[in-house]
């Protein structure tokens, strides 16, 4: 569903966009609610309280960078559609993908009820409010678990006044639940308790089952709250507890429910937090202007900013993620953090970090932080804006002899610096001193909160004058639970699929070269059990190649084709789904078998959803005349020459607009023969693997020309996909390669009549590490000859 940023509340509300679907927006605002995806069609803050929220829900949230694709995700508005987004490796993020696929109109009542089941709700855990027996706490008496008595961003700001006690902020204390429930006790004029009235109006909105009456009823209560009434021996004791804050300045109160801050839920950005002026409420009089702001022409006294805070507890999104995980409204509640606020003027910049934290040994660790930061008071966290933060990653580690190492890179630029300006923040010393006060929090959870070794935790942090660092926030991301030997669900839609030019079990580059073809396969969604592999997961496809210098598309495929019969199989110890069927041509019928692998291991780990141009797909062709092959013994170099009736090729999917990029890589290769001939190869290999890796065996991405001199009056220059095959021995310690010119579209009939007359059907190159470059050219007859 495409909804403009600023319209996505008011769509929420009407009905127009619902929980179940899945957003495109022109623009991320600091509040989205629950959807089932988030897909961006410009940049937007990646550890603002939205991604934070839509990484802890494992909802796909992505911006999509692809032009081209970019440019047609609009279309697909009102179209069901799967995605899929996986993070990738590391504080960089390498390695991520994002995947979008159309899915058919008419999906099995199976695959629904399966994706149904995925988006289930797990029960959330968390500490129900329990009494304190005082209305506050100072911070030094609360601990890291006292989620149950003043929440969870109280209790962990109690580690920040532990471990850095010199850059938190100071004082502080808490509220705890006793006087929200005291509050929500309190007798309305109806003679309902304030809890009461809201419980009568909330039923009463679900009766009807309307969004807006539902939003109305909420928008209702936030204002009974924040119209209700502190008793007197309530404000006293609120009043003696603030007694060692400035009265003259802004105090921040800041919300702090038992849900949010734990290991399984965030509640990032579901509430709100506000402040108030001491002196409003100590002055005798209603009258204006705030004493601690002037510029404000109404006082704002802490009891007015309590209720605000309590109030944001029926936010329209706190409530529905509550209403989400069945939460019983009598288990939770709003306690209260409280420190001193930063006024605008004296924050040089904000930010947000997120940490991956891994102890592999006493007294030892590693950490991955990737950090936003925005200049002045433009928030990160809850950005208004579709201002770009200023992004920094920073790898540290610690070992146990107490050695250090920590590296910085700079990622992004602000949008919101000025000519001149290089940084939000001094670079590097204000990051090398903000990630030191992150290590120390960090290194420190583990012992005061969670006692285990690996998480990721989420800081808010400030640059205040005269240059001071504060981090005024810390709390654990929960990551999404990793599936257990998941049935693969396969979300079907087109692919796209070409000869795998890589290392593969074949005869070699001819296998690769006769068999080389593109498919364009419609797939049907389908749970990939036992009763989902009884038909091919194909629905309609069109076969492209080359034959006899001419392009061929042979498509309404597959069930159509001559002799087609579908079976189930086995390939080593995976299962297959197998197509057959037959061609003619020439005179020969030619055996083809076509088999879709049904995976053990999955794209993701924390989803059971693949797409089909994920699956493994071979092809292979059996022959009524054998042919020939032309390779050479790596060792020695010697040409070698037998014969074959059958070849295979694996497919892998592609993308038919992606482009090469500054991170794929250029290979070039020279093949030399008599009298001044030369080949001069040009090529693209995709960036190898990030992360673990067992080796790895780099397949070809993409051409970017072949030039071939001496064979005729001026250069040949080949470009195109089908008059040049690639195939690479393991690791590529050795490589093939063949060069078809009549293979090449748009190739003159003038060259074409020049390689005819000097007998040059095609080029076979082999490249050994190492050593120089094996060329022989093929006649038309099949003979082989040196270069």
């Amino acid at each position: 569903v495409f909804i403009k940023g600023d319209k996505i509340t008011g769509a929420f509300r009407n009905g127009d966009l619902t929980s179940g679907d899945i957003l495109l927006t022109d623009h991320v605002p600091a509040e989205v609610p629950r959807v089932a995806g988030i897909v961006a069609l410009n940049p937007s803050t990646p550890n603002s309280h939205v991604a934070i929220l839509a990484k802890n829900f494992g909802v796909p949230f992505y911006y999509e960078g692809n032009e081209a694709t970019r440019a047609g995700l609009p279309e697909l508005a009102g179209r069901e559609v799967m995605v899929r987004t996986s993070e990738g490796w590391g504080i960089n993020s390498s390695g991520a993908t994002a995947t979008l696929v159309a899915l058919e109109a008419d999906l099995p009542d199976a695959f629904r009820d399966a994706v149904a089941r995925l988006k289930a709700p797990p029960n959330l855990k968390f500490a129900a409010k329990t009494k304190a027996g005082v209305y506050t706490l100072a911070m030094k008496s609360v601990k890291p678990s006292d989620t149950k008595l003043v929440g969870g961003k109280a209790a962990k700001f109690s580690l920040l006044r532990k471990l850095i006690p010199n850059n938190s902020p100071d004082p502080a204390i808490a509220i705890t639940f006793d006087l929200w429930d005291e509050f929500m006790a309190q007798r309305l004029a109806n003679g309902r308790s304030l809890r009461g009235e809201i419980d009568a109006r909330l039923a009463k909105a679900h009766e009807s089952g309307l969004p807006a009456e539902l939003a109305d009823a909420l928008k209702g209560i936030r204002k009974l709250i924040r119209d209700g009434e502190f008793v007197e021996s309530q404000r006293q004791a609120l009043i003696a507890a603030l007694s060692p804050f400035d009265r003259t300045q802004k105090i921040r109160f800041r919300s702090s429910t038992n849900m949010e801050d734990s290991r399984h839920f965030t509640g990032a950005g579901l509430y709100d937090s506000y402040s108030g002026c001491l002196l409003d409420d100590l002055d005798d009089d209603t009258a204006g202007p705030c004493a601690c702001d002037d510029a404000k022409q109404k006082e704002r006294g802490v009891f007015r900013a309590i209720k605000r805070v309590y109030a944001s507890f029926y936010n329209d999104n706190a409530y529905l993620e509550r209403r989400h995980f069945s939460v019983d409204e009598g288990d939770v509640g709003m306690a209260i953090l409280v420190h001193h606020s930063y006024p605008d003027e004296i924050e040089l910049a904000n930010g947000v970090a997120v940490s991956d934290y891994n102890s592999y040994s006493a007294g030892s660790f590693n950490m991955w932080t990737a950090l936003s930061t925005q200049v002045g008071a433009t928030s990160v966290a809850n950005p208004d804006s579709a201002a770009v933060p200023e992004e920094v990653n920073i790898s540290f580690y610690k070992s146990s002899s107490g050695s250090t190492g920590r590296t910085l890179t700079f990622d992004k630029r602000s949008s919101l610096l000025q000519v001149g300006q290089d940084h939000v923040m001094k670079w590097k010393r204000d990051y090398e001193s903000l990630h030191r006060l992150l290590e120390k929090i960090a290194a420190g959870y583990s012992r005061y909160a969670v006692n285990r070794k690996t998480y990721t935790l989420d800081f808010e942090y400030k640059k205040i004058a005269p240059n001071k660092l504060i981090v005024k926030q810390v709390r654990e991301v929960p990551q999404p639970q990793e599936l257990k030997n998941p049935v693969p669900i396969l979300a079907g839609g087109r692919a796209a699929m070409r000869l795998f030019q890589g290392e593969a079990r074949s005869n070699g580059v001819f296998s690769y070269h006769r068999l080389k073809s593109t498919w364009d396969i419609g797939a049907a969604s389908r749970v990939m059990n036992t009763a989902g592999q009884k038909t091919s997961f194909i629905t309609d496809a069109a076969w492209t190649r080359v034959l006899g210098g001419e392009r061929v598309v042979v498509a309404d495929g597959i069930a159509g084709w001559d002799g087609h019969r579908f079976s189930k199989g086995k390939r080593g110890s995976d299962t297959v789904l197998i197509d057959r069927w037959k061609e003619t041509r020439g005179g020969e019928t030619v055996t083809y078998k076509l088999s879709v692998v049904i995976p053990r291991w999955l794209p993701d780990r924390n989803s059971p959803v693949v797409f089909f141009d994920e699956l493994k797909a071979y092809l292979e062709a059996t022959y009524a005349k054998p042919r020939k092959n032309l390779s050479v013994d790596w060792q020695t170099g010697k040409p070698i020459v037998k014969t074959v009736k059958s070849d295979e090729i694996e497919l892998s999917g592609y993308d038919p607009d992606e482009m090469i990029n500054a991170a794929d890589l250029l290979q070039t290769r020279l093949a030399k023969g008599k009298s001044a001939k030369k080949i001069e190869i040009e090529f693209y290999w995709p960036p190898p693997p990030t992360g673990p890796s067992a080796g790895y065996t780099a397949p070809l991405k993409a051409w970017k020309e072949t030039t071939i001199t001496g064979l005729t009056k001026k250069p040949l220059v080949l470009k195109g996909w089908y008059s040049q095959t690639y195939a690479p021995g393991h690791h590529n310690f050795w490589e093939e390669f063949i060069f078809e010119p009549s293979m090449e579209e748009g190739i003159s009939a003038e060259l074409l009549a020049e390689l005819e007359e000097a007998d040059v059907k095609q080029i076979y190159i082999f490249k050994n590490m190492g050593r120089t470059a094996n060329a022989m050219i093929i006649g038309f007859n099949g003979k082989a000859r040196a270069f």
